[in-house]
């Protein structure tokens, strides 16, 4: 029963593998036609002009930083918010 086991075992682990060997061919690979100091220089350009596009996935995300604010300014804030939704927490 145990040499049944490891050889379901050993033949499941192999299938899996395989699977996972053909993954990486999915996609084509392309082939660059700007030389290294191109692409460089490319990049140095973007970033002075603030256009440079830092992402894997397509997706550009921006950040907007708020004027500063004193603490008790925060506060005053908050408690408006937790007063006018309280309501959406009872029984928490």
């Amino acid at each position: 029963m145990n040499a049944k086991h490891i050889a379901i075992a050993a033949l499941i682990a192999a299938t899996g593998s395989t699977a996972f060997a053909s993954e990486g061919s999915d996609s084509p690979v392309g082939v660059s036609t700007l030389s290294r100091a191109e692409v460089v220089a490319g990049v140095a350009q973007a970033r002075a002009a603030g256009t440079l596009f830092v992402g894997g996935e397509g997706q550009q995300v921006t950040f907007t930083v708020a004027a500063p604010r004193d603490r008790a300014e925060v506060r005053a804030e908050a408690r408006a918010v937790r007063s006018s939704t309280a309501h959406l927490y009872q029984g928490a």
